[in-house]
Parts: C-alpha cells; structure tokens; sequence
C-alpha cells in the first residue's frame, strides 16, 4: 500500500509538473480531466480558489492557473515529502520482511523505479 502511494503521488506530480515531452502524456492531463487527485484534495483544504480555477474552461489557463495555485501553496513540494515518505515506508517494511538479501534488492529495485521515474 506505501509503495502504491508513492507511486501515485509520483505520477500526479509528473502529470502536473512534468513537461510533455518528458512524461510522453498532455501536460496537466489530470487538471485538464478536472481529477480530484492529491494535489486539489490539499489545495481545496486550504483555498476555495482551486474551485474556481477548476471551472475555466479553456484547457490550457486552468492548467496554468492551477499550476500557479500548487506552487504558491508549496503543494508541489509538500507532495513530493509526503512521496518520500510512502516511499521510505515501504522500504522499511520490505527490509523487515524475512526475504534473502539478494532477492529484497530486486523488490527495492523496483520500489525505487516504481517512485523515482520520470515518465
């Protein structure tokens, strides 16, 4: 479940933040799509102005718009914290798993892969 987090927030980030060409998907695919991922849920906690960006419909102001509003919320950053820390959740309880050292590498390999990507 960590790792699955983890990997989630990751991928919210990259969809937000992360250029096209970079990630191979539309910029701000999810803002685009109006999803309720992380990055809303947090910033709706603080500001009722995520709302209202939601509703512009030109696609590529609400992106810009709603990019602006996370970073001004630090959101960007609190995001990628609360990454490392599923991340970092996960490799302790992987390391606590009675599992070869060898064969625990191939899964923190793949933990590491799974949350530190770029596309």
């Amino acid at each position: 479940m960590q790792l699955g987090l983890a990997f989630q927030m990751q991928d919210d980030w990259l969809d937000t933040f992360g250029s096209s060409q970079q990630t191979g998907k539309i910029e701000g695919g999810d803002i685009v799509a109006r999803k309720k991922m992380w990055l809303y849920i947090q910033a709706k906690e603080i500001s009722t102005d995520i709302e209202t960006i939601y509703a512009i419909e030109n696609e590529t102001d609400r992106v810009k718009k709603a990019q602006e509003l996370f970073k001004k919320l630090q959101l960007d950053q609190q995001l990628l914290s609360a990454q490392d820390l599923h991340y970092n959740n996960a490799n302790n309880i992987l390391s606590s798993l009675p599992i070869a050292q060898q064969s625990l590498g191939v899964f923190k390999e793949i933990a590491t892969f799974l949350t530190q990507r770029k596309s």
